[in-house]
């Protein structure tokens, strides 16, 4: 480029980057809407299309700013970023809000990273810190969180009324405000890339160095002078996943027998597939998830199941690292050597097992299908064929009353289309006690260090691990469709199969104790959750509030903080999915259950767990 013409493309980029900084959000906000629909309508091709049209608006934009010299200045700048970081949040584009927040804290440090700073710049720095801390409270506030935007609250009153402490903790932090500023960015590229473990691991990195310590620290937890640590999640960090315990699932398919019910038992078994593990269970699905009709679970199973959860590799030899992600035992308290031993990793070893391999659970789900069409025409050959209705209709009783009435109501409303699916669910437990552990560890454990190819043999060939049998549940689900419908069988099928797998899960949690889930609480100020009917809700289910403490050698319990009771009128119906609504004319509304309780003694993040 010749110099002469230096002076034209600098105006040209000056009026360039005005215009985008008008149309920018607009334009990606459309484009993510028309992304979306695409997604909503499978059509992936075009959804890809529209992606890179994304990639290259943001490439276009970051290349402008780049050229472009900003001559206004750092407060109008740092006004500029907030207001389209709020927009961002609003249109949950986290990346893009991440992105912007990284250039906000760098535009901040740089106004008040001397030491000698004038007032001006401290002012502008304590101005800063409380639209932070605005934009925050308005956070919480949008996610139901009020002791949390209460907090903040407090926090922007103090800092009005004496800035002193802030602008010497600022003065002093020069270096870790920058560090926690790069870690930001780099959580909130984690959160957009859904890789939820790694922004969890570099969100305990900024708390670390927010409390001025460099070792990581128990993942949101406030530490106490006895050494024990409070577990509990703020809806601050809620994007990176509530870290708790959870049971694990393997889920398995077993086929149907006769000629009736093999016309659809592929779309069935292709159905099961695709259905995603319930993200309340750790997702311990083995190799084989389908087996024959007439197949029986065996004690091998437990030993895949045991070698799943130690990384057995080819070579035979075990790791900690699935128990100690699952188990959240953080660095500095996961110095477990197996083969050695000491009292502090064999109580962990101990936790580990009673809690996580010990609440390992195996379903096998039985399928039977039928449409309601045939009930509806058996209906009209008596009361005597009634009795073929009784096992698919979903909530009949047993009596002949009770499902005549059901029946009629079929034969009446059903024009053509429509299935009962219905699943049993065979519940099994992973047995793991004191006894098997000590031997597990003695004579069958193998790693890097300690390898004994007679152990690999040995554990090969051993028959130490078993499956109880817990019990079993029969659900129902269907899928009603008019004549104008445009989805075939199979997506009618496929679609009642998913909902009789989640009612499955729902009814053993409620007739099997052990069995049940623990579940985040997602708000204290009302007490909410985000779980439904999907879950088996039902009016007045009572739940405990459980509040996890990790004890200084590394095991975690739960201390009960009180009991909570499902709101009969505020029972969040997810069990419809998007699509299904607006088919259904049915509006969203909240995404969560509100529960009565007592109130200020619970916080975000504590867990419930369903009582008797």
């Amino acid at each position: 480029m010749k110099l002469y013409h230096f002076p034209i493309v600098l105006f040209y980029l000056f009026i360039t980057s005005s215009v985008i900084a008008q149309n920018y959000a607009e334009q990606l906000s459309e484009l993510e809407k028309q992304k979306a629909a695409a997604v909503s309508s499978a059509d992936y091709l075009l959804a890809g299309e529209i992606n890179e049209k994304i990639k290259e608006l943001k490439a276009n934009r970051s290349n402008i700013e780049a050229a472009a010299p900003d001559t206004r200045s750092i407060q109008s700048q740092i006004k500029e970023l907030e207001a389209r970081k709020t927009k961002a949040v609003e249109q949950a584009n986290y990346k893009v809000a991440g992105e912007l927040k990284a250039k906000i804290a760098a535009l901040e440090e740089s106004a008040a990273k001397s030491k000698n700073i004038s007032k001006q710049a401290n002012d502008d720095a304590v101005n800063a810190e409380i639209r932070r801390l605005e934009v925050k409270k308005d956070e919480a506030v949008a996610k139901a969180d009020f002791k949390q935007a209460a907090e903040i609250k407090a926090k922007i009153t103090e800092l009005q009324k004496d800035p002193s402490e802030f602008l010497n903790r600022l003065n002093a932090d020069a270096g870790p405000t920058s560090e926690i500023a790069r870690l930001e960015k780099q959580k909130a590229d984690a959160i957009a890339n859904k890789d939820y473990k790694l922004a969890g691991e570099i969100n305990f990195k900024i708390i670390a160095l927010q409390n001025k310590n460099e070792s990581p620290a128990t993942p949101s937890a406030v530490v106490s002078n006895n050494g024990r640590s409070r577990i509990s999640r703020s809806a601050e960090n809620e994007m990176a996943g509530i870290n708790y315990r959870r049971s694990s699932l393997y889920s398995i398919i077993r086929m149907s027998n006769g000629v009736e019910q093999v016309q659809f038992a592929d779309v069935i078994q292709e159905a099961f597939m695709n259905a995603p593990i319930p993200t309340k269970f750790n997702n311990h699905n083995l190799e084989v998830r389908a087996i024959p009709h007439d197949a029986q679970l065996t004690d091998e199973v437990a030993k895949h199941l045991v070698a799943a959860w130690f990384n057995r590799d080819e070579q035979g030899k075990f790791n900690m690292e699935l128990v100690k992600e699952r188990g959240l035992y953080n660095a500095s308290s996961y110095d477990i050597n197996v083969a050695q031993g000491s009292v502090r990793g064999l109580r962990i070893l101990e936790d580990a097992g009673e809690e996580l391999l010990g609440n390992t659970f195996v379903i096998i789900n039985e399928f039977n299908y039928v449409s309601k069409e045939k009930v509806a025409n058996k209906a009209k050959k008596g009361l005597g064929a009634l009795k073929f209705a009784a096992g698919f209709i979903p909530g009949v009783g047993g009596t002949i009353t009770s499902v005549a009435s059901t029946v009629g109501s079929v034969a009446a409303t059903v024009a053509g289309k429509g299935y009962w699916v219905k699943n049993t669910s065979h519940l099994y437990q992973l047995v793991w006690n004191e006894e098997i552990a000590n031997e597990f560890y003695t004579k069958y454990w193998v790693d890097d260090e300690n390898y004994d190819p007679n152990k690999v043999v040995a554990f090969d060939n051993c028959n130490l691990f078993k499956l109880k049998y817990v019990g079993f549940e029969s659900a129902g689900a269907d899928l009603q469709s008019s004549v104008f419908t445009d989805k075939s069988d199979a997506q009618l099928i496929a679609k009642a199969t998913t909902k009789a797998i989640d009612k499955g899960i729902a009814k053993l949690e409620r007739k099997f104790e052990q069995f049940r889930t623990k579940t985040p609480l997602f708000s204290v100020d009302p007490a909410t959750a985000k779980i439904g009917t999907k879950e088996g809700l039902e009016p007045g289910d009572k739940y405990e509030v459980l509040e996890q403490i990790q004890e200084p050698d590394g095991k975690i319990r739960y201390v009960r903080k009180g009991i909570l009771t499902v709101d009969k009128h505020q029972i969040w119906d997810n069990t419809f999915s998007a699509e299904e609504l607006v088919e259904l004319g049915k509006e969203a509304g909240n995404q969560f259950t509100v529960f009565k309780g007592p109130s200020g003694q619970f916080a975000p993040g504590m867990l419930i767990r369903q009582i008797n």
